[in-house]
């Protein structure tokens, strides 16, 4: 560390914990905030959040060899690229693909946890539903045990709730779409959790608190830095490289749990607060940056769909935890259920019951006195009396004299107008899909209609994982690497075994997508991966990749060299070679010949590469004759052809007599 970076690491550090001080002593409230955190945590610490943390920090280290190399772990075996690769299943959700990203799900850890564990509590006797169902062990031994066991706050805080994140990340593994790596869906489903429970608290803490730890954590590992305005390489969109889709699964994972909670404690949030929350964290988030890719280095944002989705995906949560246990109004209901049944519920019944109810007559008075008295009663079901029912408050409660299924008052009304089978009219059986119906309230409604969501992420996961993707090598392409059943190579045109065939054909035709760049795969495990793309590597010239497995790894070494003619296209040569034996490198890639635009003595040049060497081409006009040499060395000097080909440092210049042009440069990378 830098002497100036470890000053002002103390100055920060000891002017927070002043600021901490001082507004203590000013805001003096009736109670602390560790006795607050003391009714639901164990000693009022989130222990299992920092037993997550610790796990996530030692598959940095041990597993992905973070410890080796803190700045380039191993990721590539430890993605869930499929169902068959079973070591990135089980180890996706707590591998990071570099230390940057690995600090920033940190940082959301340490805000998102601790509030969705403190929701959960240790202290589970404290909770009004646990309390009702606390008696329930008495009644067998084994049953008593486990019953014991759930509510023993330290098992609770060490043991079920890591465990819980443990179950949770093999979840989002198996059904996260693509090759995920992160820790961001728990994230992401701790706070799905938590926002239920504590709406403004938790928005504030994922959006402001841990923007506050990033900024301060930068500030204590680099505390002045210098940055230099240059061009920078051609990269895809920052949200093109989001796993949105995982991310609104552990999202949608956490809100069913926590509704479910709620659920069982019969406790609300307040609405308003919650959409608010929903609203202002999904945007915040990225939630609505739904995307594809597109031919070439294109890719498609569906901005305006994705905006649309969260704030209709907002009320239908705000519904699921804050609506009214009433019943859905049961017509439509009933008849949407019969639609879907090919049920009906006149079917079967005698003509005469509707001339005998539609024509005057003493049945059809009797008929409407009764209804009329029942309407007024109260207990009547039709036209005026629901209308009335149904607009009443909601917060005000219910008399158990009111609360009479719908099943009991036709009852009531088939006894009250004498309808029974001996009088000529059939009793109303309800069918299976009427008695779901009229158990249904507004709050199962909307929590259905959140668990649909979450299964529609989960389930278009499912046919992508279950893909094999078939190595487009079998190690014999030129140049291509070997390392144990990785094959590591360099293509321009290959096939995207990732994304192609699986996209919008609304949108774009992706039968065909291409990859380009430095191709890693091992069939075996099913693992296709363009590890740096050609854009990427004509920026910067040089690159690695790293392979390997538990216990082991190996870095292989990307390097392209060139010229550019003058007025012409770049000629290039991409080389391979394993850590440490640079001197059996392999030639991967030689790029198509290009002429220069500079005509000396009506001579033309052409630069290309042969072999593994670039060479130079002189061809007379006139008699079409050609001459062939190799680009001289540093400082050296060739001739072909009658022209004079000079190289000082990176520049190559041709001359004939007395004509001198410059020919060609050198490729430069400044990245």
């Amino acid at each position: 560390m830098r002497p100036v970076t470890a000053l002002f690491a103390v100055i920060i550090v000891a002017v927070l914990a002043l600021s901490v001080v001082v507004v203590s002593r000013l805001h003096r409230s009736g109670t602390h905030w560790h006795d607050v955190a003391q009714q639901r945590l164990l000693f009022g610490v989130p222990w299992g959040s920092l037993v997550v943390i610790a796990i996530v920090v030692a598959v940095y280290l041990f597993v992905q060899d973070g410890i080796t190399n803190l700045t380039e772990p191993v990721t590539i075996p430890y993605r869930a690229w499929s169902y068959f690769t079973p070591l990135g299943i089980a180890t996706a959700s707590f591998s990071h693909a570099s230390l940057g990203h690995l600090t920033g799900n940190l940082a959301g850890a340490a805000v998102a946890a601790p509030i969705a564990e403190y929701a959960w509590g240790h202290f589970p006797g404290r909770d009004r539903a646990d309390n009702t169902h606390s008696h329930d062990g008495e009644r067998g031994g084994v049953r008593s045990q486990l019953e014991s066991l759930r509510t023993t706050p330290w098992i609770r805080a060490f043991v079920l709730f890591p465990l819980a994140v443990v179950v949770l990340s093999f979840v989002t593994s198996l059904f996260g779409l693509g090759p995920v790596i992160g820790f961001s869906s728990i994230i992401f489903a701790f706070a799905g959790f938590a926002i239920v429970h504590y709406p403004i608290a938790t928005l504030i803490a994922t959006v402001a608190v841990q923007s506050a730890l990033l900024t301060v954590s930068r500030a204590l590992q680099d505390a002045v830095s210098v940055y230099v305005a240059t061009p920078s390489p051609a990269s895809a969109p920052s949200w093109a490289g989001i796993a949105i889709q995982g991310h609104a699964l552990g999202f949608f994972i956490g809100l069913v749990l926590g509704l479910l909670v709620l659920k069982r404690r019969n406790e609300r949030p307040n609405p308003f607060h919650l959409w608010l929350a929903v609203l202002l964290y999904a945007f915040s988030k990225g939630l609505w940056q739904i995307y594809w890719f597109g031919e070439g280095n294109t890719y498609l944002l569906f901005r305006g769909p994705g905006v649309a989705i969260v704030v209709i995906l907002a009320l239908v949560i705000t519904l699921a935890s804050a609506a009214p246990d009433r019943p859905v109004p049961k017509r439509p209901v009933r008849r949407l259920f019969r639609r879907l049944t090919g049920a009906d519920s006149r079917k079967g019944r005698p003509p005469s019951e509707s001339s005998s109810v539609g024509n005057e007559g003493p049945d059809a008075s009797h008929h409407s006195r009764t209804e009329r008295v029942l309407e007024l009663s109260g207990v009547g079901g039709g036209g005026e009396s629901e209308s009335k029912v149904e607009v009443e408050d909601e917060d005000e409660p219910v008399s158990p004299s009111s609360d009479v299924s719908g099943d009991s008052l036709d009852r009531i009304r088939e006894l009250s107008i004498g309808a029974t089978p001996n009088s000529g009219e059939e009793s109303h059986t309800q069918t299976p899909a009427e008695t779901t119906a009229s158990r249904m309230t507004q709050r199962g409604v909307a929590f259905l209609a959140v668990a649909l969501v979450l299964a529609v992420l989960a389930g278009m996961a499912i046919p992508v994982n279950l893909a094999v993707v078939e190595s487009a090598s079998d190690g014999t392409a030129p140049g291509a690497i070997e390392v144990d059943d990785y094959v590591i190579e360099y293509d321009e045109n290959a096939s995207n075994q990732l994304v192609s065939g699986i996209g919008l054909d609304v949108a774009i035709d992706d039968a065909g997508l291409a990859g380009s760049g430095v191709i890693v795969s091992n069939e075996r495990h099913s693992i296709w991966l363009e590890a740096v793309t050609k854009e990427q590597l004509e920026a910067t010239g040089y690159e690695t990749v790293i392979v390997g497995e538990p216990g082991w790894r190996e870095t292989v070494h990307v390097e392209r060299t060139g010229w550019e003619p003058v007025g012409g296209e770049s000629v290039y040569q991409v080389w391979l070679w394993l850590d440490g034996d640079e001197e059996n490198r392999q030639l991967a890639h030689e790029s198509e010949e290009s002429i220069a635009e500079a005509i000396i003595n009506d001579r033309t040049v052409t630069l290309g590469s042969d072999d593994g060497e670039f060479v130079l081409e002189v061809e007379e006009i006139e008699t079409e004759t050609t001459s062939t040499t190799a680009v001289p060395d540093e400082n050296g000097s060739v001739e072909a052809g009658g022209v004079v080909f000079e190289r000082t440092e990176d520049t190559l210049v041709a001359s004939s007599d007395g004509t001198e042009v410059v020919i060609a440069t050198m490729e430069d990378h400044e990245y």
